[in-house]
């Protein structure tokens, strides 16, 4: 009986008994469901929403270090006040590359997560390796203890610099992959 019914609804446009979604009409046209609609109208307005609160979440922390650097320090260390002057600078100083480290850890993952190893792999090595590496071992002979303040914000710069061609590229590959997808289908109606 419940097999019978099942059946008649499959006819009609019920559920498809492969896989339990809404069965596809025999036209090909797609027909979304009123959730569904709802969102794909969201995935176009959330990213600009998501992305400006974000933006204030990380600049307000980046805000925050700077004017917080020496109580931070402080709670490491509070009776030696070279520690807490040289250790201050040094996170005010990585407070204002703070913002790009997001771009330069979901630009790594991203790479990470569709298979191009060799991008992902440099990028990851960047940062703490290919640029900082040679700016602690540089800059403190011509800038002294400022050199080793500033190695890891500069690191940070040029690990940037590096993330953003190869994560545009790459989204600028897929965005060409989705455009060739949605002309394909189209194509094969004529």
């Amino acid at each position: 009986m419940a097999q019978a019914e099942f059946e008649r609804n499959k006819q009609q446009g019920g559920f498809d008994s492969t896989s339990y979604r809404a069965a596809e009409p025999e036209s090909g046209a797609r027909v979304l469901t009123p959730l569904q609609q709802k969102l794909a109208g969201l995935e176009k307005t959330l990213p600009a929403a998501l992305r400006s609160r974000v933006l204030a979440f990380v600049l307000a922390a980046a805000v925050l270090g700077w004017l917080l650097s020496e109580n931070l320090i402080e709670i490491f260390l509070r009776n030696d006040p070279l520690v807490i002057e040289y250790g201050s600078m040094a996170l005010r100083l990585q407070c204002i590359t703070f913002p790009l480290v997001g771009w330069i850890t979901i630009s790594n993952m991203m790479l990470q997560t569709i298979g191009r190893t060799v991008k992902a792999s440099l990028l990851a090595m960047s940062r703490q390796f290919l640029f900082f590496v040679p700016a602690v071992l540089l800059l403190p002979n011509f800038l002294g203890m400022l050199g080793v303040q500033l190695s890891q914000p500069i690191a940070d710069v040029f690990s940037f610099l590096l993330a953003v061609p190869l994560a545009l590229s790459e989204l600028k590959d897929m965005k060409r992959l989705e455009e060739q997808l949605r002309i394909a289908p189209q194509a094969d109606e004529m």
